[in-house]
């Protein structure tokens, strides 16, 4: 394994514990927008990781994914939500589920803009790169920012489409079933307690390969500038 594949992993792991922050802080502060205290006053309204974390979606499972060169990709604790507070419980819910995806999806178009922003001041890494073993501790700032940029996008890309999935406790289950009928919102949040399992057997028969790996095809030359192409065909 590369050193440049070693930072690069370490910049998506900070990247990616972020983005999970914000995405179930964001979930928290829909939640009191629309009445529920439930998550605030349990901790959730808050950027610290610690509040977050799951061992297994937030570690293993991003970890394995770093070893086998995918994306990472992964989930932290859901936010309480408690329907008695809420007004319209599923509609409002459903909100409460969207403000995560979203808050994702703001990520990605920040890192986006910072990115294009540096490029023009680009052009003494781009040659440092062409002869790797004369980087300088400049050029290595350069390239480390550039790596949070790529893995900024493309982490939360993936995680607003995979949560985006309508299969409950995914945040798209909660938004599918604030829009379906009361019979049938009923049918589908009656999946979460199975919810993950669905989700695991999916990714076993491949499912998931026809969602994301053609992102990963498009991302490219959609969202990332020429230096951010060149960083990215170095690393995989």
């Amino acid at each position: 394994m590369s050193i440049l594949y070693i930072v690069w992993v370490i910049a998506q792991f900070a990247v990616f514990i972020l983005a999970l922050s914000i995405h179930e802080a964001a979930h928290a502060f829909a939640a009191s927008r629309f009445g529920d205290p439930t998550a605030k006053l349990e901790g959730r309204l808050t950027l610290n990781p610690k509040a977050h974390v799951d061992p297994i979606g937030t570690l293993l499972f991003p970890a394995i994914a770093a070893f086998t060169h995918f994306p990472l990709i992964g989930w932290a604790k859901p936010v309480p939500v408690n329907p008695y507070n809420l007004k319209d419980p599923k509609l409002d819910h459903a909100f409460i589920a969207g403000a995560g995806p979203l808050s994702n999806l703001m990520q990605a178009a920040v890192y986006t803009t910072l990115m294009w922003m540096a490029e023009p001041f680009a052009e003494s890494l781009i040659i440092a790169l062409q002869r790797f073993s004369s980087m300088g501790i400049l050029n290595w700032i350069h390239l480390v920012f550039y790596m949070i940029c790529i893995g900024g996008i493309l982490i939360n890309l993936l995680l607003a489409i995979f949560n985006l999935i309508p299969i409950p406790p995914l945040d798209g289950g909660w938004i599918l079933g604030g829009i379906l009928p009361d019979w049938a919102s009923e049918a589908l949040q009656s999946l979460a307690a199975i919810g993950f399992l669905i989700i695991i057997m999916l990714v076993y028969a491949g499912f998931f390969r026809f969602i994301f790996f053609p992102i990963l095809d498009s991302f490219k030359g959609a969202f990332l500038p020429p230096l951010g192409r060149m960083i990215w065909n170095l690393i995989f």
